[in-house]
């Protein structure tokens, strides 16, 4: 039994075809549960949002090898996301969304990483709201053809508003990871502390501690626990990762915003194994049976700085009816 990291986080958005005032007439209590779990990387604390889109790039700076088999290495990283809530009722939701990210370790692999979701979105109650996504997901390097490392997983969570200012969520997440079987229970926060401090997210996936300065700009905390693997040539990698970070964002209109980051991961590896060593069975941060050989690993420890492109349309439908 080992602790091994921490798991994948899930954030979706981009494309919005409905129209947004008379979608966010119906949504306004019905999604924020969808945006609570699914998760921005910040928002205002005091105004609720929908982040349909994002691009993204980041850069690691390099680290020293430490052995043979332990390289030094700088990574850079982009991704694409996108969410495109479809109405099937005054209670439901269908919740389309697709990611893509990819890593260049330099000298290393190129990796790439998809995930494409449909996922239900349903009122139970006034207090509860229910969520169901399945997940398919596909990461390669090497030669891997696009579905020689598909892994299928289930986020299921149950919101229940305990307060106006308060939302907790209950919920698992499971995954059939490329080194085995992974599941993880999920306990979800979103709390409006003040009129400026927030605090969000899905422990132990992300958290945010957001505060907003002014209307244009935004700052926070923000950490990360991310695990995902990828298939290779009769081998594959396991990224694990854990990131904090600071930021700071600036709204350019009232629906696009551009974020930038400070971090340091407390823990980061990209780990390669031959396919066939495996874990028996992962309950979030404890492995059971781990017996496996390490063929090369990538240390990815060090500072690292990202810019962010947002896409954000606001729930609250006066800031629609007077936005101008």
């Amino acid at each position: 039994m080992i602790i091994n990291g921490l798991n994948s986080k899930f954030l979706a958005f981009l494309l919005f075809r409905v129209t947004p005032h008379d979608l966010f007439a119906q949504l306004h209590n019905a999604v924020m549960p969808v945006v609570f779990i699914l998760g921005a990387s910040a928002r205002l604390p005091a105004q609720e949002y929908i982040e349909l889109g994002q691009l993204g790039y980041r850069y690691s700076f390099r680290t020293s090898a430490e052995s043979d088999s332990i390289q030094g290495s700088s990574v850079q990283g982009a991704r694409v996301n996108v969410l495109v809530p479809v109405k099937l009722s005054d209670k439901t939701y269908l919740l389309p969304g697709f990611r893509f990210w990819q890593y260049h370790l330099d000298p290393g692999e190129n990796l790439k990483w998809y995930l494409f979701q449909v996922g239900i979105q349903t009122q139970l109650s006034g207090k509860l709201s229910l969520q169901f996504l399945p997940l398919l997901r596909s990461g390669i390097y090497q030669d891997a053809g696009f579905g020689e490392g598909f892994q299928l997983g289930l986020l299921a969570v149950v919101n229940n508003r305990i307060k106006e200012n308060l939302t907790l969520g209950y919920g698992l997440y499971t995954n059939h990871e490329l080194f085995g079987q992974l599941l993880t229970p999920v306990l979800g926060i979103d709390w409006q502390i003040t009129d400026r401090w927030r605090l969000f997210g899905n422990f132990p996936l992300y958290n945010t501690l957001a505060y907003q300065i002014n209307p244009k700009f935004n700052t926070g905390l923000n950490y990360v626990g991310l695990i995902t693997s990828f298939q290779g040539d009769k081998t594959y990698i396991e990224r694990i990762s854990l990131d904090f970070s600071y930021f700071l964002e600036y709204y350019i209109t009232s629906q696009i915003v551009v974020q930038a980051r400070l971090g340091y991961p407390l823990a980061r590896t990209f780990e390669e194994y031959n396919e066939k060593d495996r874990v028996d069975f992962s309950f979030s941060l404890l492995r059971f049976g781990e017996h496996r050989s390490l063929v090369s690993s990538f240390d990815e420890a060090n500072w690292f700085v990202g810019l962010h492109l947002f896409f954000r349309v606001s729930t609250d439908r006066k800031v629609l009816q007077n936005e101008g």
